[in-house]
């Protein structure tokens, strides 16, 4: 159909050929084929419809994937309690670090931060990050919340996914459904269209015009619907956005959700590797230990090991990691409930 399209003779081809008052067997092929074609009415927008038709089951459905792809995405992070949670832990982190100054007692903290927990790097060691350090502090005090990256595969999917080009793309499919009807009421199918050509236009495209129209109208009700749970999502984390038709800042929630998400499994790894590599050091540097002491007392067993000396003062120290660390003496939970109250205690000192 795309093909025949492409060669559908123009007005002024159809008023050349049909002029022609001659010995048609006189006419080129060419010319031949253009008044053949000349005596349907409406031809191009009659196989505009065919092609529609034929083609709106893969286009309908490529679509459709993509917008319960970003249900799924929506319903993740809806129903997950354990990203919840540990964002009370970057929370209370944050609040530990920025203690004292006027950002030590926030109540949350913009999304967008947490994108920016892999550039805050310990002094002492410029690998370990903080997204490192939360990872650990998740490990300790909230290990059933330590891979919550595994309840959002939906996310990472709807983030490689443009929101705007699915909305295009739906839109697209809509108008086709809409060219199509009015060809069936006005057009081809229509009444002042030849009973002989209008009968087999309808019984091909009628019924399928009728489905396919009953589909995009529903889908473009979930997508609505979808826009307006991002939108209420983003709002209920305090995040400011305009409203369900702000495309951009959508699909920019979801992006910092997944990678947010990436950053955290990917320091889970690294510190998993980093561990190993500290034990095999540790093995190394034992077994250095023992072959030297027993060379120096001539074959003698090793004394045991002594237990690792208590680091002297100095930039250490100063690492607000370890500070953190050194200060939390109980759980990640305690520091939240302690933060909360004091929050009480000067709400209610304000009134």
């Amino acid at each position: 159909i795309e093909k025949l399209k492409n060669i559908v003779p123009t007005p002024d081809e159809i008023s050349m050929v049909t002029s022609f008052d001659g010995d048609v067997a006189q006419l080129a092929s060419v010319e031949k084929m253009f008044l053949a074609l000349s005596v349907i009415p409406r031809l191009k927008q009659r196989l505009d419809s065919y092609l529609f038709v034929r083609t709106f089951d893969d286009n309908f459905e490529a679509v459709k994937t993509k917008v319960e792809t970003f249900e799924g995405a929506v319903q993740e992070i809806t129903t997950s309690k354990s990203i919840n949670r540990v964002f009370e832990v970057v929370l209370a982190i944050g609040n530990y670090l920025n203690g004292g100054t006027s950002r030590g007692q926030a109540y949350g903290f913009k999304l967008d931060g947490l994108l920016k927990l892999k550039d805050a790097r310990s002094s002492k060691d410029g690998k370990f990050n903080l997204m490192h350090f939360l990872v650990k502090q998740v490990e300790a005090h909230r290990p059933n919340d330590a891979e919550f990256f595994n309840d959002l595969r939906s996310v990472g999917a709807a983030s490689e996914i443009s929101m705007d080009q699915m909305k295009t793309d739906l839109n697209v499919i809509a108008s086709g459904v809409r060219k199509v009807h009015n060809e069936l009421e006005t057009g081809s199918g229509g009444p002042n269209a030849p009973e002989n050509m209008s009968r087999p236009f309808k019984q091909r495209i009628e019924s399928v015009a009728a489905l396919a129209k009953t589909q995009v109208d529903d889908l473009q009700s979930r997508f609505e619907k979808l826009c307006e749970k991002i939108h209420g999502k983003i709002l209920s984390y305090g995040e400011k956005v305009k409203n369900k038709d702000d495309i951009e800042n959508l699909e920019k929630f979801l992006h910092t959700i997944h990678n947010f998400a990436d950053h955290f499994e990917a320091a889970r790894r690294q510190n998993e590797e980093r561990r190993i590599k500290e034990e095999k050091a540790k093995k190394r540097a034992e077994e250095q230990a023992r072959k030297k002491a027993a060379k120096e007392t001539g074959g003698s067993p090793a004394a045991p090991a002594a237990a690792s000396p208590t680091p002297a003062k100095g930039k250490g120290q100063n690492d607000l990691f370890q500070k953190f660390r050194d200060a939390q003496n109980g759980d990640t939970a305690d520091l939240v409930a302690e933060f909360r109250s004091r929050m009480r205690d000067r709400r209610a000192k304000a009134t």
